[in-house]
């Protein structure tokens, strides 16, 4: 694995938080989400890289079928 697809824990926290909002259907929390935390999480890990591979998040979070491929297209 390389340092690039390497997902720290508050990445992954955002992530499952994320996912859960999109598997709620909780709109307010989707643009939560996606609107501030997003950014948020950008600045303070990947101002100067970008993220990790959808590998390595689908590693972390374990995702599947057709909820990955949505939750794929958010991000």
């Amino acid at each position: 694995m390389s340092r690039h697809d390497k997902v720290p824990n508050d990445v992954v926290e955002f992530l499952q938080g994320f996912a859960n909002s999109i598997k709620q259907g909780d709109l307010a929390a989707i643009m939560e989400n996606y609107s501030n935390c997003w950014e948020n999480i950008t600045k303070q890990n990947y101002r100067s890289t970008s993220w990790p591979s959808a590998n390595a998040i689908n590693a972390k979070l374990d995702l599947s079928g057709d909820f990955q491929r949505l939750f794929f297209m958010f991000i």
